[in-house]
């Protein structure tokens, strides 16, 4: 009853700091700042549709986007002249520590899926520098973008009801942690010392899409699944819904 959902990634960038992450499926579950520059429309069949897609990193891709971001800092600060002594600095990295854990930081609402389509979209997003992730402050800014694909319903109904899905909304997540980089700064004159400075960088470790089955009402109410396809609410009103997404929001995608 899986129908397979393609996806492909875009771009990852921190302002001038690209890293790669890598692409991957996975099995389906049981029973922050959104930009739209694509859309395909194709038929789907009567097959049931994947709740969600991910793109998720792995402990190493992890990792090397922990060690660019930090190299990126040292080499932006190392070279930025308003930050230089008559001599010039040097910024060395001596160590790293997650302020956060990893979880779910931002979430969005894409668009509405008609029944019996598919619709690809670039989503994205972004936090600038001062951005609050979970009550710590970025000192660099943040920038993801993905084409990912989500379908609308075929023939299925409202989880746990006897009514057929009239629609589906496509919404997305991201989950990462800020991690701090502790820089031991050097005049690059006299080789000395200076100072010791801390800066603080999102890592993504994974993104999820999602198709929320969805019925609109007489009374202009709609029902809608979670995320898992498990469960359903009653929104009053399409608008009450879409609201609930943002960074730090997540209750419109689980509950």
């Amino acid at each position: 009853m899986n129908k397979l959902i393609s996806l492909c990634l875009v771009s990852m960038m921190f302002l001038g700091l690209s890293v790669p992450v890598t692409v991957y499926g996975e099995e389906v579950f049981e029973n922050v700042d959104t930009e739209v520059d694509t859309e395909v429309d194709t038929e789907v069949d009567s097959e049931a549709i994947n709740p969600y897609v991910e793109e998720k990193l792995t402990d190493q891709e992890i990792l090397e986007q922990e060690q660019a971001l930090g190299d990126q800092i040292a080499s932006n600060n190392s070279s930025n002249p308003m930050l230089r002594s008559a001599t010039g600095q040097t910024w060395k990295l001596v160590k790293t520590r997650k302020l956060t854990t990893d979880q779910v930081v931002a979430t969005q609402y894409v668009q509405k899926l008609d029944a019996k389509t598919s619709k690809s979209k670039s989503v994205s997003f972004s936090f600038g520098i001062n951005a609050e992730i979970k009550g710590v402050k970025l000192s660099t800014s943040f920038s993801y973008s993905t084409s990912m694909t989500r379908s609308g319903p075929s023939n299925e109904k409202i989880v746990g009801t006897q009514t057929k899905a009239s629609h589906a909304y496509f919404t997305a997540a991201i989950w990462g942690y800020v991690n701090e980089y502790t820089y031991d700064v050097y005049d690059n004159g006299s080789g000395k010392k200076i100072k010791t400075v801390k800066q603080n960088g999102f890592i993504r470790t994974n993104t999820q899409g999602y198709s929320q089955n969805a019925y609109t009402r007489k009374d202009g109410k709609v029902m809608v699944e979670n995320a898992s396809g498990t469960k359903y609410k009653t929104f009053n009103s399409h608008d009450s819904f879409v609201n609930g997404f943002g960074r730090g929001k997540s209750s419109n995608l689980w509950w």
